[in-house]
């Protein structure tokens, strides 16, 4: 008959399905929510129509793993009765089209039922090991719907497997997890909890060259009933440079739980060990499943992470805050660094950073900075003061600064001790989008700073800049340096060109003194001064520096061999 299926073997007729029996739906989620772990509640599932059947006979198993939909199974040996239960290869395309898993040489030894263990259970599975040599999911294309919270967790047969064991574990195009390993309970506690404990395994992260594995452990619980309360720690390790400690927490029903992680490095030999805290709020079956965040550091020296980095002393904290992917999101950021120094010392100039920022999270395209205030000094005070403004709009971030009272000389203990002030804007293109990668990235710079020497005496100076720059030119369009009546002015362009770069510009001098811009080292002529610079430059030159390499000992013989072209030079001081 139409809709009728043949019974097994021997064996009794196919129940009906009663009415008021879980939608497909739900019954498919439940499978996805406990991922790789899925397949023995198929096998369970499998056993509740023909429970005793399938458990004492051999060829019955296969049978009803066959009609299970969208599974394959080959080489299926042996029964649970008998202790011992093989299959060489499982593929199961899973219901509702939630992915795809597949498993390897899966082994079950040890097992033991009971029949009506409890109200609402069918029956208690108990599986003493589950081993495989390798499992695979792949996860189905999205489908750009948020996923639906399910009513509750609760399934017709209980499940206790002291320890699971997958050799190599592979999630789409994830870092591959060896040696996964745990215990497992569905319908603990009365059947009021699904629980795993003794999780471990090893994340292997890097490259082939430079491999940088994560060891992981933990344990999970979740309710079967609304709310579906969730309480949990895992830890992670890595080893290799640069080493550090995460775990994360997390606690709550399931549609809105809190997580914490908690991040640390390794402490250097003299200095306090990076830390990074986060706290949020998790809801993952809205559109935006971030309620709200909170990142928090304390005593962070960027040195730990690269020797390439300053040394710092990081404290700061940073608050999102979002009310839906629809709707704008807010955030603030304070940073503070105890650590400022000169960056020619190896320190950051910087003493506070505060930001505002909104946008949406359903336009990641769009950003804007509603304030932003850098503090610059160094151990002995402030240095200035940069504030201003911007938005990212696509590919282009545009900022609007003001610098006050800017000291050069606290910053880098080579420039001249002047005070700055003055407005400059910035604007970058080509930077890379939510869509997409960078195309070529431009900055172009427009703005002018006037002031004096620090002390308050000396003539007024003032500095003119508009230049815009690529990976591939650079041009100047205004670059004028003035102090008093003296003048330095330069225009010109580079761009790559024939494995080099060519090089096009005009340049004056006019009673120039360069000390109000750099000083120059201690004790050196430049430093002695007073200097009057009168002289113009023009040049059109190819600059090749691979050319230099075959040329002789001396710097001016390597600097000549690199360049081909035409330039003019008249200097007196």
């Amino acid at each position: 008959m139409p809709g009728s299926r043949t019974p097994a073997p021997g064996g009794p007729p196919q129940a009906a399905t009663p009415p008021g029996a879980a939608a497909p739906g739900r019954s498919a989620w439940r499978w996805l929510a406990w991922g790789a772990l899925v397949l023995l509640l198929v096998l369970a599932t499998a056993l509740a129509g023909s429970t005793l059947w399938a458990w004492r006979h051999p060829a019955t198993l296969p049978w009803l793993l066959a009609h299970v939909p969208g599974l394959q199974a080959q080489g299926v040996q042996g029964s649970l009765a008998s202790g011992q239960l093989q299959i060489d290869q499982l593929d199961w395309q899973l219901p509702a089209g939630a992915g795809r898993l597949r498993l390897w040489q899966l082994q079950i030894d040890g097992a033991g039922l009971v029949l009506w263990p409890r109200p609402g259970a069918q029956a208690l599975l108990r599986l003493g090991r589950v081993q495989a040599a390798r499992a695979q999911y792949d996860s189905p294309p999205p489908s750009g719907q948020p996923l639906q919270a399910p009513a509750s967790l609760q399934l017709p047969i209980d499940l206790v497997l002291s320890r699971l064991a997958i050799d190599t574990l592979q999630v789409d195009a994830q870092p591959l997890l060896r040696g996964l390993q745990a215990s497992l309970a569905l319908g603990a506690d009365g059947g009021r909890l699904h629980r795993v404990d003794s999780l471990q395994g090893v994340l292997e992260t890097g490259t082939a060259a430079a491999p940088a594995p994560v060891q992981v452990s933990g344990q999970w619980q979740i309710g079967t009933a609304a709310p579906l309360a969730m309480q949990g720690r895992l830890q992670a390790q890595r080893l290799a440079a640069p080493a550090w400690q995460a775990t994360l927490s997390g606690q709550g029903p399931l549609a809105a739980w809190q997580a914490d992680l908690q991040l640390r490095g390794d402490a250097p030999a003299t200095g306090t060990a990076p830390r990074v805290q986060a706290q949020a709020t998790v809801q993952p079956f809205a559109a935006w499943p971030l309620g709200k965040l909170r990142l928090q550091t304390d005593a962070l020296d960027l040195a730990t992470l690269s020797p390439r980095l300053p040394q710092t002393r990081l404290a700061g904290r940073a608050d999102l805050q979002t009310q839906g992917l629809a709707r704008p999101a807010a955030l603030t950021a304070t940073l503070d660094n105890a650590l400022p120094g000169a960056w020619d010392a190896g320190r950051l100039p910087l003493r506070q950073l505060q930001l505002q920022a909104s946008g949406r999270p359903d336009q990641t395209d769009r950003l804007t900075l509603d304030r932003f205030h850098l503090q610059l000094g160094d151990a002995a005070g402030t240095a200035g003061r940069i504030s201003g403004q911007g938005q990212w709009l696509g590919a282009t971030l545009a900022l609007q600064l003001q610098i006050d009272q800017l000291l050069p000389a606290r910053l880098h203990r080579s420039a001249a001790p002047l005070r700055l002030s003055g407005p400059l804007a910035v604007q970058a293109k080509g930077l890379p989008t939510a869509n997409g990668a960078a195309s070529a990235p431009t900055v172009a710079v427009d703005g002018t700073l006037s002031g004096q020497w620090a002390d308050g005496g000396g003539a007024p100076v003032q500095l003119r800049l508009v230049a815009e720059a690529s990976a591939s030119h650079l041009l100047l369009t205004q670059a004028e340096a003035r102090a008093g009546g003296a003048l330095a002015r330069l225009s010109g362009q580079a761009r790559a060109d024939a494995g080099g770069w060519r090089l096009q510009g005009q340049a004056t001098l006019a009673d120039f003194d360069p000390r109000p811009w750099w000083r120059g080292p201690e004790g050196s002529a430049w430093r002695r001064g007073p200097h009057r610079l009168q002289g113009e430059a023009s040049a059109n030159l190819l600059w090749r520096p691979a050319l230099a390499a075959r040329a002789g000992d001396l710097a001016i013989d390597r600097l000549l061999a690199a360049l081909d072209g035409t330039a003019q030079l008249r200097l007196a001081d």
